[in-house]
């Protein structure tokens, strides 16, 4: 019984991790979007 308590709170944990890890990735790459569009204005302006 406890076997199958303690999997299941693993299990749990892995998934807020996992949870948690993607929206690190996403927070960069959405980061990483912004800073090439920034770049690609600030081109477009005239120096």
């Amino acid at each position: 019984m406890w076997i199958g308590k303690a999997a299941n709170a693993c299990a749990d944990a892995c998934l807020k991790i996992d949870f948690f890890q993607a929206g690190i990735v996403a927070f960069i790459s959405q980061m990483k979007q912004s800073i090439k569009h920034t770049l690609m204005y600030l081109n477009t302006l005239p120096t």
